[in-house]
């Protein structure tokens, strides 16, 4: 509130107004530190209630802003590196104070210089680049061409200043561009950080936080212009270190081939140690292992000698065993044999008495069929019934009645 109230040309209590301007540095240089912290490019501003507005310990400059549309500025480089707003009256100043660092996070420095002309343009001298821009007569719109020269866009301006940067450290160098644009904030390229800003319209009011600048509605201004760089490193610096990295490499595989040879020698005169002790276990281990053999052979010929003589003992044993079962076995099979024989014979006397008697029953049947043929029939016929008396007789008592009267029925019927 207290910048913007300032832009509209509000006056506030001194005190008030120095307070809130400290308040304001510090917030915004807690804020850049923390949010550019990483980058090799640090831009921190600086705010002051006055015209003079001055960098921190380890910064330098960049570029400037003035309250009330004022682009006339002055920049030191010595003890105090500041800022300074030539127009009267200004209510407000600001720093965009820069520091570079290196990858390892260590300040490589920073040269800046003022290239001052009565024209229209001033031109940074070789090796440096254009960081901001300052033109006589209150004058705040200009440009910035090819990284080097600067243009105030107003003929009257009557001079112009180019703020020219460039790294400590020879080996690095700043690559810059300028873009401007018809919108308004401007972001700065991912990559790249802004270290300064411009406004149309002849405004140099802005505020550049957060990698953005922003040209204020109050000026008026059609269009707005971001300075972005970046930090690289020269070509001569990249070959150099590739011809230390080259040479380091170089001497690292000298090193490594002497240290290779060193080691192989070693290994060599190790190996020739270690071959000669090999060579001597391995004849005391033949010599132990032909004893071992000797030996060896002593048992194995005392213990085939015992395997000898126990298998001849068991085989022996074995033979008299199977002569045994090969007496018993033809016992047993003599014995069957005449079993046999005796069953065989007693079949055949058995087969003969019982063919004589089938024989002999057999011709008394038939002597019988002739003598029964022969008698008459009456006899035949008592013959018959007492036959069948003697059969009756030997029969059970009911069976005998029951055939006693099948008789009987059967003689009434004419038997």
């Amino acid at each position: 509130m207290c910048i913007r109230d300032r832009y509209m040309g509000i006056s506030y209590n001194y005190f008030l107004r120095e307070g809130l301007m400290k308040v304001t540095s510090i917030i915004l240089l807690s804020l850049a530190f923390a949010a550019i912290s990483a980058q090799v490019i640090q831009i921190v501003p600086v705010v002051s209630s006055t015209r003079t507005a001055t960098c921190p310990g380890g910064f330098q400059p960049s570029s400037c802003g003035c309250g009330l549309k004022c682009g006339s500025t002055h920049m030191t480089f010595g003890r105090k590196k500041q800022c300074h707003c030539q127009c009267v009256p200004t209510d407000w100043s600001v720093a965009h104070c820069m520091q570079l660092r290196t990858e390892q996070n260590i300040d490589m420095g920073l040269v800046v210089t003022e290239a001052h002309t009565s024209t229209l343009y001033a031109t940074c001298p070789a090796g440096t680049k254009a960081t901001g821009c300052s033109c006589g007569n209150t004058r705040g719109d200009y440009l910035i061409h090819n990284q080097v020269t600067c243009q105030c866009l107003t003929a009257d301006s009557g001079w112009t200043k180019a703020y020219c940067a460039k790294p400590a450290d020879a080996r690095y160098e700043l690559h810059c561009q300028y873009r401007k644009v018809a919108a308004n904030p401007v972001t700065a390229t991912p990559g790249l950080i802004a270290v300064g800003c411009s406004c149309g319209n002849s405004c140099n009011s802005y505020t550049l936080a957060n990698n953005q600048c922003n040209c204020h509605p109050g000026c008026g201004s059609t269009w707005t212009a971001i300075n972005e760089c970046r930090v690289a490193k020269t070509p001569a610096a990249i070959a150099a270190e590739q011809a230390a990295a080259a040479a380091a490499k170089r001497a690292a595989e000298e090193a490594a081939r002497q240290a290779a040879a060193a080691a192989a020698k070693r290994a060599a005169e190790e190996a020739a140690r270690q071959a000669a002790a090999a060579a001597a276990a391995a004849a005391a281990k033949r010599a132990a292992e032909e004893a071992a053999r000797q030996a060896a052979a002593a048992a194995a010929a005392k213990k085939a000698a015992e395997e000898a003589a126990r298998k001849k003992a068991a085989e022996e044993a074995a033979r008299q065993a199977a002569a045994a079962a090969a007496a018993k076995k033809a016992a047993e099979e003599a014995a069957k044999r005449a079993a046999a024989a005796a069953a065989a014979a007693a079949q055949r006397a058995a087969e003969e008495a019982a063919r004589r008697s089938c024989k002999k029953e057999t011709l008394q049947r038939r002597l019988l069929k002739k003598l029964l043929d022969k008698l008459p029939l009456p006899l035949l016929l008592l013959l018959q019934r007492e036959l069948l008396k003697k059969l009756l007789d030997k029969l059970p008592l009911p069976l005998r009645r029951s055939c006693q009267i099948s008789c009987r029925c059967r003689c009434k019927e004419g038997c």
